[in-house]
């Protein structure tokens, strides 16, 4: 039966998904661990900082991995004004203050907001300008480049491929269903024009 589906909705749904990449536990035992990391700054000390570094990373390559295939399957979909505010959606809730978690990029120990801009919109274009496996390479190369222990760089190897056997099929197969079941109306709410411009300088990078 077919439903009547907000595009505001839809890019809350999105970025939720998005977010639910990174903090659940499925995407952290495809790379080989038992569960996601939790630490808070207090406990964070007594960790090497290979390990935390590396920790930082999968999270933060998770939140692009994931936005950037959401991007592709929203272009197929949506028109082009429609993807470039959902995708603005997106970037405004990882870079503005929130009043239950504050800034959402310190999450991913991005120190502040001209790093995190940077960091989303050169992530952004590399891994749209690059195919399936050079994703997977890219992925891998992201969160490797300064582990040193062999048993953790193979872990990481194995599980890169793991999760990009299965992630982005899923996340697919899950958005077009999702998306197909209903009718799209309405707009999304007021975005900061900032982040629309900067989502269309990505799209004019690609």
């Amino acid at each position: 039966m077919n439903t009547t589906l907000s595009l505001d909705e839809l890019a809350r749904h999105i970025s939720a998904n998005i977010l639910q990449s990174v903090t659940d536990d499925v995407t952290w035992i495809f790379l080989g661990y038992k569960r996601r990391p939790k630490r808070g700054k207090l406990f964070r000390r007594f960790v090497s900082k290979e390990k935390l570094w590396l920790e930082d990373s999968i999270k933060r390559e998770l939140f692009l991995s994931t936005w950037i295939e959401y991007w592709d399957i929203l272009g197929n979909l949506l028109s082009i004004e429609v993807h470039t505010r959902i995708n603005a959606y997106i970037l405004a809730m990882f870079i503005e203050e929130h009043r239950s978690v504050g800034r959402l990029y310190k999450f991913f120990q991005i120190p502040d907001e001209t790093t995190a801009v940077d960091f989303v919109c050169q992530g952004l274009v590399q891994y749209a300008c690059a195919d399936k496996p050079g994703r997977t390479k890219l992925f891998l190369e992201r969160i490797s480049d300064r582990v040193t222990n062999r048993a953790t760089l193979a872990r990481l190897v194995t599980g890169t491929a793991k999760y990009y056997t299965y992630w982005p099929q899923s996340i697919r197969i899950a958005l077009e269903n999702y998306v197909s079941e209903s009718s799209l109306t309405g707009d999304i709410e007021v975005i900061d024009p900032r982040f629309i411009r900067l989502i269309e300088q990505v799209k004019s990078t690609i």
